[in-house]
């Protein structure tokens, strides 16, 4: 077994520097891909409506996951025949938790409270990952 003394941090070698160059530009598109998608356009329901209409259903006291077709028909005010892929909310409750504080939103100002949310963690994770790299 290595005592403290004995460890000594990892160097860098050429294949970490090439996965560097390669994981910056990939953040970089994808960081940009995201900026494109807020603000969100007028009418566009995206992933995180479940999280957000869970959040409205619990703090206007009804069912967290009841029928997500007609929540989401109330709170976008759909009209009838529109398409929806999902029938119940399929997000789990630890992620609906999470949103809750964005309840008291409108759904544009939520999704990019969880765009923002979801950066923060992203950055956190980059952190912790090159900070064990050395």
């Amino acid at each position: 077994m290595e005592s403290e003394a004995d460890f000594s941090p990892k160097r860098w070698g050429p294949l970490h520097v090439l996965e560097l160059c390669i994981a910056v530009p990939v953040c970089l598109v994808c960081g940009y891909a995201l900026a494109l998608r807020v603000p969100l356009k007028e009418g566009a329901i995206v992933d995180s409506s479940q999280e957000w209409i869970a959040a409205r259903n619990f703090r206007e006291g009804r069912p967290i996951y009841g029928n997500y077709r007609a929540d989401v028909k109330r709170e976008f005010k759909l009209k009838e025949g529109a398409p929806l892929v999902l029938n119940v909310n399929a997000h789990p409750p630890t992620s609906v938790l999470l949103a809750l504080p964005l309840g008291r939103f409108d759904y544009p100002t939520a999704h990019l409270g969880i765009n923002i949310a979801s950066l923060v963690a992203f950055v956190s994770a980059m952190v912790l990952i090159l900070g064990q790299c050395g």
